[in-house]
């Protein structure tokens, strides 16, 4: 279902010049206050080459050959309340979280907590890379229904290219903006692999 969930936002995004299929996908099933899941899935053009997408400028060395569109489904989120989501080194057993690590900063970007300040528009030179909601848009209990939404793409994370940018095994965490996180799950590859042959 999710695979099926992710062509579909791509398609109706229109987001690549090329007829799409799904590539590998990894999930993170978060356990906790907040329940829901965290899904990547790498995007691969009919003849097996990474899709190109629209705003990737595959000159610059960060950039990714094949960029993950990523889903966020959160339940469980209190009414009219901000959530930070992100990407963090450690792994996590079932849902105990208190050994989530620091968010995932690859480029090292988060030199000093106090003066951290990630702007969207320049990722690379601002942002830890796993810092998902500051780069994207913050998680929102949406009034009375307690859930949360949303798709993007990135292009500066994979599964296994060089440069320390692998988010497999790494964890989400999801945590409120003092930092109390209050759910996290492991990001793992799934079963099924439907990478074009």
């Amino acid at each position: 279902m999710f695979t099926k969930n992710i062509l579909f936002s791509i398609l109706l995004m229109g987001l690549s010049n090329a007829a799409v299929t799904p590539g590998r996908t990894a999930v993170a099933k978060l356990q906790g206050e907040v329940s829901g899941i965290v899904g990547f899935s790498e995007i691969i053009d009919t003849d097996g080459e990474p899709a190109f997408f629209v705003g990737v400028d595959l000159s610059r060395p960060n950039e990714n050959r094949t960029p993950l569109f990523v889903t966020v489904d959160l339940k469980g989120l209190a009414p009219d309340t901000e959530y930070a989501y992100s990407i963090n080194t450690g792994t996590v057993s079932g849902d105990n979280c208190s050994n989530t690590g620091q968010v995932f900063d690859p480029l090292q970007r988060v030199t000093d907590i106090k003066t951290y300040n990630c702007d969207k528009f320049h990722v690379f030179e601002t942002c830890a890379l796993g810092d998902l909601s500051l780069i994207n848009r913050q998680a929102t209990g949406g009034g009375n229904l307690g859930t949360f939404s949303d798709t993007f793409v990135v292009n500066y994370l994979s599964f296994d290219a060089p440069g320390g940018r692998n988010i497999i095994g790494r964890n989400i965490a999801i945590a409120f903006s003092n930092g109390t996180i209050v759910s996290c799950g492991n990001i793992a590859l799934s079963q099924q692999e439907n990478t074009p042959k």
